[in-house]
C-alpha cells in the first residue's frame, strides 16, 4: 500500500468533519431538526468527501505543492533546503556542507538542488522509518489542504452563479460556512508546509543515525 493510499481513511474523515460542520451552520446549528435531517446531513457530507477525495488524487502533484507552499516555482521546500535546515538544530552546516557542497550551495539553482537532494540524500534513506513516518504526515496535510481549497471553490462557485442568476429561491451560503472553511484550511496549510519542511530535514539528518 503507498503512502497516499495509507492516509485515505485520515483524509477522508477531516473532509467529512469539515463538510458536516459546514452544514450544521448553513441549515442552523441551534435550530431544531429532525433525525431525518441529521442523516442527510451525515449522508451529503459522507458523499461530498467521496467525491473531492477522488478529485484530490487525480489532481497534480505540483499544482497541490504550488497551494500549499504558494508559489509558482521552485515550490518544494528541498529547493530551499541551503535556507530552511537553519530551522533544525540537528542539522550542522559544516557536515552537511562537507557531505553535499553542491546541495547546499547559494549558487545552485533551486531546480538543480531539488534533484540533487532528491538523488543523493532522499534516495538513500527513502527506506528508513522516520523518513517514511515523516514523508505520509506531509503527505496527508498536503491533500487535506487541498481538499479543502477544492471545496471552497465550489461553494463560492455557487454562491457567484446564485448571486449572478439572482436565484431568490436558493439558500445562500452563511458567512460561518467560510469561517470553518477558513480555519480548517489555515491549519492545514500550517501543518503542511511544517511537515514539508521536517519531511526534508529528516532525510539529511537520518544519515547520521
Amino acid at each position: 500500500m503507498s503512502l497516499k493510499d495509507s492516509n485515505n481513511i485520515k483524509l477522508f474523515g477531516v473532509v467529512s468533519a469539515a463538510l458536516l460542520i459546514c452544514s450544521w451552520f448553513q441549515f442552523g446549528i441551534l435550530s431544531k431538526h429532525e433525525l431525518t435531517d441529521y442523516l442527510l446531513f451525515g449522508t451529503v457530507s459522507t458523499l461530498l468527501s467521496a467525491v473531492v477525495v477522488m478529485i484530490t488524487h487525480v489532481m497534480p502533484s505540483m499544482l497541490k505543492h504550488k497551494i500549499i507552499f504558494t508559489r509558482l516555482t521552485n515550490e518544494l521546500p528541498a529547493s530551499r533546503l541551503n535556507v530552511i535546515y537553519t530551522k533544525d538544530p540537528r542539522v550542522l552546516f559544516s557536515e552537511v556542507q562537507g557531505k553535499w557542497p553542491e546541495v547546499f550551495s547559494n549558487e545552485t539553482e533551486p531546480h538543480t538542488r531539488n534533484g540533487l537532494w532528491y538523488k543523493h540524500i532522499y534516495k538513500p534513506v527513502k527506506d528508513r522509518p522516520e523518513v517514511t513516518q515523516a514523508h505520509q504526515n506531509f503527505l496527508l496535510y498536503r491533500d487535506i489542504c487541498s481538499s479543502l481549497v477544492i471545496i471552497t471553490v465550489l461553494i463560492v462557485s455557487y454562491d457567484v452563479y446564485s448571486y449572478w442568476r439572482a436565484l431568490v429561491d436558493e439558500l445562500p451560503v452563511v458567512r460561518n460556512v467560510y469561517w470553518v472553511l477558513g480555519v480548517f484550511i489555515l491549519f492545514s496549510l500550517m501543518s503542511a508546509r511544517n511537515n514539508g519542511e521536517r519531511f526534508v530535514l529528516t532525510t539529511v539528518v537520518a544519515h547520521d543515525e
